[in-house]
This record gives structure tokens, C-alpha cells and sequence, in this order.
């Protein structure tokens, strides 16, 4: 790996964290308790519960950290693209991991609370020793260096903002 990789995973996850401080301040501002917590659809996501997920994506890539394998470039680039052009997509995709579907009671500042934490553990590996000797497994695409996996918890997160602007028009429309 390169100190290019982590110059890019580090603006990665600064961007994220930017990116995540922005949806709790809109979120904060434009709504109530009540529309945090309000589902469009009974088997929808309330703005809270993307929240959650977030962070529950966010925390538990960090929890699939093991000791990097070989790097294959040309697979790793496939890879990428791929999660990229599903999360760019329209497609609707079933959550791979039971893990990371939002729990029923999380409340609004637990959902912040731990998107939070979640950057700040993120913000720490890339500025720690293991960040060159480390891979992450993701459930469909299988083990990605820390400057891909960063690379796709922003593409993950601006996915959702899709989702959370139609949550947001449902609000002004009701």
C-alpha cells in the first residue's frame, strides 16, 4: 500500500465525517422527534433509522479489519467499480448482513451518538499503525484494502442521502 492510500482514505473519511455532521445538523434543524422517527411505509426506514444503518455500516466494516492478504490491483479496481455502480444505481438491494438492519427503539441520539463514534474509530485507524497491514471483508465483494473500504463508506452514505431527500420531501408533502 501507499501513503497515497491513506491520504486518500483520510479525505474519505473526512468527507464522511463531513458529509454525516451535515445530514445531524439538517436532520436537528428541519425536523421533530416525531418526523425522525415517522416510516413513509410500514417496511420503510424512518430518517433515524437510516441513521442507524449508517453507522451500523460505518462501525462494523471497522469490526471485519484483518490482517491485509495479497493485493491482486486489477481485481481490486473491479471491485471498487462495482460497489460504486450498484450504490450509484437505482437498484434496490436487500441488506446483506443482518447486522447492519436498523433495531426497533434507537432513538434519534443514539443513531447520532453512534455515527459519531463510528468516524471517530474510522478517523483513528487511518492515523494508526495497522491501517497498511490491515484488509476488511465486505459481504458481497469479498476482502478491500482501507482506502477501498473508505472509498465505499462514501459511496454507501450518498446513496442513503437519496433515500433521506425523499424522506425529507415526504415531510413538506404531509
Amino acid at each position: 500500500m501507499s501513503r497515497n492510500d491513506r491520504g486518500m482514505a483520510r479525505a474519505d473519511i473526512e468527507a464522511l465525517t463531513q458529509r454525516s455532521t451535515e445530514l445531524i445538523d439538517r436532520v436537528e434543524r428541519e425536523t421533530t422527534d416525531d418526523e425522525r422517527m415517522r416510516k413513509p411505509a410500514p417496511a420503510a426506514w424512518s430518517l433515524t433509522e437510516v441513521t442507524q444503518h449508517l453507522a451500523l455500516v460505518t462501525g462494523g466494516m471497522l469490526r471485519t479489519a484483518r490482517p491485509s492478504g495479497r493485493s491482486a490491483p486489477l481485481l481490486d479496481k473491479v471491485k471498487t467499480s462495482l460497489l460504486t455502480g450498484i450504490l450509484r444505481s437505482r437498484m434496490k438491494m436487500r441488506v446483506p448482513v443482518a447486522g447492519i438492519v436498523p433495531r426497533t427503539g434507537v432513538t434519534w441520539t443514539d443513531a447520532r451518538t453512534h455515527v459519531l463514534g463510528s468516524l471517530d474509530r474510522w478517523k483513528a485507524f487511518v492515523d494508526g499503525d495497522t491501517f497498511d497491514d490491515t484488509g476488511f471483508m465486505h459481504p458481497l465483494v469479498g476482502r478491500l484494502t482501507p482506502a477501498q473500504t473508505a472509498r465505499f463508506l462514501v459511496e454507501h452514505f450518498e446513496h442513503h442521502m437519496r433515500q433521506v431527500d425523499r424522506l425529507f420531501a415526504g415531510l413538506k408533502g404531509a
